[in-house]
């Protein structure tokens, strides 16, 4: 991990061989009902974060038990993202569907997409803004916060308020 925060790319590829198998494993576990491509997908975005955080790790911290609580609160998030993903294709398609799977006609899923843009569309610009960061983009409340000169608490008001305002139309 010491590579890693000095930069070393080399020591990504290690980690990642080391430890790619373990950390498909913790994610499995933690985020029971996932699709098996999502797993797939956590697995990269874990290793991609874990370069970002890199700085957070302490000297002297042992490694793997930092690795585990990383990877469940990455688990968590996605879990939760993949159920606001299925909400939103329930309430703008009306009909419980795997969100994992695309809409089976060209046709749905425009009609999908113009139903989503038209929900955005209604939002007040602020508000859609700061969703699609933290909805699309994954940014928590903090950083939007920072990114626009706020208070994180005004920005978890606005994701509040977004969300009803987009689940209301079910």
């Amino acid at each position: 991990m010491r590579a890693l925060q000095q930069g070393d790319m080399k020591a990504m590829e290690t980690l990642y061989d080391r430890y790619g198998r373990l950390v498909g494993h913790l994610l499995y576990a933690a985020a029971p009902g996932l699709p098996p491509q999502e797993i797939d997908d956590l697995r990269h975005d874990v290793f991609i974060a874990l370069h970002r955080s890199a700085s957070r790790f302490s000297e002297g911290a042992r490694f793997r038990p930092w690795l585990c609580g990383f990877c469940r609160n990455l688990a968590r998030e996605r879990r939760r993202k993949f159920a606001i993903r299925q909400r939103l294709f329930h309430v703008f398609k009306g009909v419980q569907q795997d969100c994992a799977t695309a809409p089976r006609t060209p046709e749905e899923e425009v009609l999908a997409r113009k139903d989503v843009l038209d929900a955005l569309a209604k939002l007040p610009e602020l508000q859609r803004q700061i969703f699609v960061l933290h909805e699309a983009e994954s940014l928590s409340g903090e950083e939007i916060g920072d990114m626009l000169g706020m208070n994180a608490n005004t920005v978890w008001t606005h994701i509040r308020n977004a969300r009803a305002a987009v689940y209301r139309k079910s």
